[in-house]
């Protein structure tokens, strides 16, 4: 079972929230989310909103900034002053997939974010609604090859993880699966719940909720090892498709040429808030694992996800636009 190691690393060396004020002198921080209220985005940045407010002294005001699958939120940060006050929580699939996908998010290297801190990590799931007949896996598949023009899934948006994912999975079951792009998970569960679409692929903690409530079906998930909280999902792997097996994270980043002190209090600001007994209830609540990084760190994950994604992209014979 999946255990919650890596919660906070190194938090006796977080500073106290003095300490985090000289190089973010400006009374307001704003934190840019690329994605529509409710989703799982929004969830995250609100818990650590909440929290950073305490340790850097000032407000912190989350700012959605939806469109282009997260990717309006990216340029608008990458066109910031590098002064400490803008932040961007973002999911690593708008980085590292989407500009193998998309051309016109290849930022340039004096355009190339500053990496803050990595802020949890979590997994994907494919969850049908109600009025789709299928419990298992195995009764999805047959019932898009029964069915294939009813047969699709909605993401978060077109690009993101969850619609290559989605796009995976459909070559490798050998089915028909149109992809239905929205503007956020949330916007994508309603029509879920609604019978609009039959399908979602999706982050895993916005899911279970009602998977537990028994008004959607979760089928199975990325992660390595089933979930103790879900204990009665499978997992892609085990059920045949071990290429399957991802695990997201969000993390943030500030404007291009930002000074390293300022992203240092800004990195130092982000392990308080995972230090914070509330916020890790919080995010555990939703099944985000909390887990900081060093900016360094977090480069280096940029780097090499951005990689598997251009494999896999490339495998699945998709063009970038643009």
């Amino acid at each position: 079972m999946i255990t919650r190691r890596h919660f906070v690393a190194g938090t006796a060396a977080i500073l106290s929230s003095a300490a985090l004020r000289p190089a973010l002198a400006q009374s307001t921080l704003r934190m840019l989310v690329g994605f529509a209220p409710g989703g799982a985005v929004d969830i995250v940045a609100r818990t650590f909103a909440d929290a950073m407010r305490a340790s850097l002294a000032k407000t912190v005001v989350v700012e959605t900034k939806t469109g282009a699958g997260g990717a309006l939120a990216v340029q608008t940060l990458a066109g910031a002053e590098p002064d400490g006050n803008t932040m961007l929580l973002c999911p690593a699939s708008v980085l590292t997939l989407r500009p193998s996908v998309e051309n016109t998010l290849r930022l340039g290297p004096e355009r190339q974010l500053a990496p803050v801190s990595q802020a949890c990590q979590f997994n994907f799931a494919l969850a049908v609604g109600p009025g789709t007949p299928a419990r298992t896996l195995s009764e999805f598949t047959a019932w898009c090859k029964a069915h294939p023009k009813q047969a699709s899934f909605g993401s978060p948006g077109t690009g993101t993880g969850p619609h290559i994912i989605g796009a995976l999975f459909a070559q490798q079951a050998g089915i028909p699966l149109v992809h239905v792009a929205y503007r956020g998970g949330a916007q994508a569960m309603a029509d879920l719940f609604g019978g609009q679409v039959p399908a979602m692929f999706t982050t895993l903690p916005i899911v279970i909720p009602p998977h537990k409530a028994q008004k959607i079906r979760i089928l199975a998930s990325t992660a390595s090892e089933r979930i103790d909280s879900i204990a009665d999902v499978p997992t892609f792997t085990e059920a045949g498709y071990p290429e399957l097996r991802f695990e997201e994270w969000f993390g943030f980043f500030v404007p291009p040429r930002t000074p390293a002190p300022t992203v240092e209090a800004l990195n130092r600001a982000v392990r308080a808030a995972i230090a914070d007994e509330a916020t890790r209830k919080a995010l555990a609540k939703v099944e985000f694992l909390p887990r900081a990084t060093s900016p360094a760190e977090l480069g280096a994950m940029v780097k090499a996800d951005s990689e598997r994604w251009k494999a896999i992209v490339q495998r699945l014979g998709i063009k970038p636009q643009g």
